[in-house]
């Protein structure tokens, strides 16, 4: 988990707030801060700043960001990790680029500048948040990936200055930032029990949705999908079988591109199916046991214990299971509260946060899980 935050306006911004942006993001990457004004070159005023939180991954030790191609042309922060990003980086390099680390984000960087922004875009395999500016053209792309697994909020403040945060928090601490209630937010809350896309719980605060690029430059911003879900055709062949097969393959690479890490990988399981396919496919994959996760809840009709440690059992993983009974969570509660940018009525926020002695993570702890 990374942050990124930054500012965006072609004819100049106030890059003051952006270190506030980001030690509001410290919590999300321990690991390493970066910080890239890009200037006028006659005035020497700054236009963009991209920043990053970054938790070490992929490359701990050489992935600082932001990167850039080889030209300089193209700056880009990510949150998350781009799971084919080693096939991409041996094309690249067939092209005569020279790589200065075996970051994803530096890929991204190259595969742009190769192939153009949307070429790339399209490459990408992942779960992601990217913020990517073009020198050249002063021109702003935010990324959110597919799926919407990682989170990117932007706003568009009084002067017309672009502000983005992996969180709402980065946005808020912003001078020109005005709190006020978004009442069609409240009203989704209590409909659904969490606030959809793009709305949040403040006027002016968007979530970028799934799929979409936010462009913005000199002649204003624009939003676009780039991806949506695939929709079978009327009449399109198949059976049960068929389907199955293909169902299986796509998990299978969908797990392999996962374990593609510099740390070590573990999974969280329940007992459930889903969770307990991920770690069957995961673990047949290893030559040492699977490390793997739960979390019992003392409580009747909540405690997936039992089934979690059937499957680790069945599968010879190395298991650790944490308890949470019903007194822990005024432990966790207020810890949840600051970190929640916005209310979600899922009591599995509860027991999915606690740890046992209930202290802050470490920040040298690094450990990425499926």
């Amino acid at each position: 988990m990374c942050g990124i935050a930054g500012l965006f306006r072609p004819g100049g911004i106030d890059a003051g707030p952006v270190r506030a942006m980001l030690d509001a993001l410290a919590h999300r990457g321990p690991d390493d801060e970066g910080l890239a004004l890009l200037r006028d070159p006659e005035d020497g005023r700054p236009w963009a700043a991209l920043g990053a939180r970054r938790l070490s991954i992929v490359d701990p030790g050489g992935g600082h960001q932001p990167a850039r191609d080889p030209s300089g042309r193209w700056r880009v922060t990510l949150n998350g990790e781009i799971y084919n990003h080693a096939r991409l980086r041996t094309e690249v390099a067939a092209h005569g680029v020279r790589f200065r680390s075996r970051s994803d984000t530096e890929v991204v960087a190259s595969l742009v500048a190769l192939h153009g922004f949307d070429t790339a875009l399209e490459r990408l395999r992942g779960m992601f948040a990217l913020a990517l500016v073009d020198t050249r053209d002063r021109r702003l792309h935010l990324v959110r990936d597919r799926m919407g697994v990682k989170p990117l909020y932007w706003t568009v403040l009084p002067d017309g200055t672009v502000a983005w945060g992996s969180e709402a928090r980065a946005l808020l601490v912003h001078p020109a930032l005005r709190r006020r209630l978004d009442r069609r937010a409240v009203e989704a809350l209590l409909l659904w029990e969490y606030v959809p896309a793009p709305w949040t719980p403040w006027q002016g605060i968007q979530k970028l949705e799934a799929g979409t690029v936010l462009e913005a430059d000199a002649e204003g911003v624009r939003l676009r999908p780039f991806w949506r879900p695939p929709v079978p055709a009327d009449g399109r062949g198949g059976s049960l079988e068929r389907w199955a097969r293909s169902v299986a393959g796509s998990v299978q690479v969908a797990v392999m591109q996962r374990m593609s890490a510099d740390v070590e990988v573990g999974a969280v399981i329940s007992g459930g199916l889903d969770s307990a396919s991920v770690a069957a496919l995961a673990a047949a994959r290893r030559r040492r046991p699977l490390r793997t996760f739960s979390v019992a809840v003392d409580a009747p009709g909540f405690d997936e214990g039992g089934a979690a440690r059937e499957v680790a059992a069945a599968l010879g993983t190395e298991h650790r299971e944490i308890r949470f009974r019903a007194e822990d969570a005024l432990a966790v509660l207020p810890e949840i509260l600051e970190h929640m940018d916005e209310p979600l009525a899922d009591s599995s926020l509860l027991p999915t946060w606690w740890r046992r002695g209930q202290g802050r993570p470490r920040p040298s702890a690094k450990r990425r899980t499926m």
